[in-house]
């Protein structure tokens, strides 16, 4: 929210989870923005009262993308702004390959994995335009993975909750798993000499009907994945 008040916006937050809310709430500087407990797939709240809408890696989580859609194409004042993203795929990269093979590694093949949520940009577009927006359009973000096994464990569950695998040893797994895919980051980064990982994701932009369109304009270079999501949502170019 601390990005979005730099450019002069005050933010609204949405989360499911209490204690995130509660975590939100605590943190400290600039105009208080709102932070809620609710549902991504139920903001009718304040029907047609917003002019963007961010949803950072959030649609696809919720299960059910189609309805979250909807309810942020709601949401938006005519001629609002939606920018939303998610992992451009199945596996979401050579990064989730690794964290998925080190919990499988653990859990067992029986098990079904977090990291199986993703779209390709053409088929993330097909699916907001369903949601009745217009001026939809996409572009791949080029982003820098932690080399930190228990993050990117964390980042994976976080993805899929209900998917986490159950262990009767909770403790002695993760230690396990995160020993498993420490040893995969130190092979992958000296097999191929680099510092950091990459990965991607795809960044989707539209518009509900109405307003002004302003200018869409093209991916600015350089520029990094928040700044561009922000640029969007507030009238520029991404």
């Amino acid at each position: 929210y601390h990005a979005a008040q730099s450019l002069g916006a005050l933010a609204t937050g949405v989360d499911l989870s209490p204690a995130m809310v509660a975590a939100a709430r605590g943190r400290p500087g600039g105009r208080a923005p709102e932070f809620l407990i609710g549902d991504a797939r139920a903001l009718l709240t304040r029907p047609a009262g917003f002019d963007a809408v961010a949803a950072n890696f959030t649609v696809l989580e919720t299960g059910d993308a189609p309805r979250c859609l909807r309810e942020a194409h709601g949401a938006l004042k005519p001629g609002g702004r939606l920018a939303w993203t998610c992992w451009p795929g199945p596996s979401g990269g050579r990064v989730f390959e690794l964290v998925e093979t080190a919990v499988l590694s653990v859990a067992g093949a029986q098990q079904r994995s977090p990291m199986r949520r993703g779209l390709a940009a053409e088929a993330a577009e097909a699916l907001t335009r369903a949601a009745g927006f217009t001026d939809v359009a996409s572009l791949t973000l080029e982003l820098a993975a932690p080399a930190d096994p228990a993050a990117l464990l964390d980042a994976a569950a976080a993805l899929d909750p209900a998917a986490a695998p159950r262990f009767d040893d909770p403790a002695a797994a993760r230690r396990a798993m995160v020993e498993a895919l420490q040893n995969a980051l130190h092979n992958d980064l000296e097999r191929d000499a680099v510092a950091e990982l990459r990965c991607q994701a795809v960044m989707v932009m539209a518009r509900r009907a109405g307003g002004d369109a302003g200018d869409a304009g093209a991916a600015a270079p350089g520029a990094g994945p928040l700044a561009r999501m922000l640029r969007w949502l507030r009238g520029g170019r991404s």
